[in-house]
């Protein structure tokens, strides 16, 4: 299945660009996962990456072709 995932604050400075579409094998995140930090081994220096699925934070839902996977890093602030 194809996915769109979106990079955002420095992990679109990690990875060069603002989106993607990569291919998948399983509705399974941690492909995604594994993907992303292959293609990107900075991204594993980071503390935290959160992603969110079609706009909302994930918490557990499987992937589905053509999803919108926003990707970030920790939020700071007061």
């Amino acid at each position: 299945m194809k996915i769109n995932v979106r990079y955002f604050a420095s992990i679109r400075d990690i990875t060069g660009r603002d989106e993607e579409c990569i291919e998948i094998n399983s509705d399974d995140i941690n492909e995604l996962k594994t993907i992303l930090f292959k293609k990107y081994p900075e991204l594993l220096d980071r503390r935290q990456i959160f992603f969110a699925i079609n706009e909302e934070y994930y918490n557990g839902q499987r992937l589905k072709d053509s999803d919108n996977i926003a990707v970030f890093p920790q939020v700071s602030g007061g």
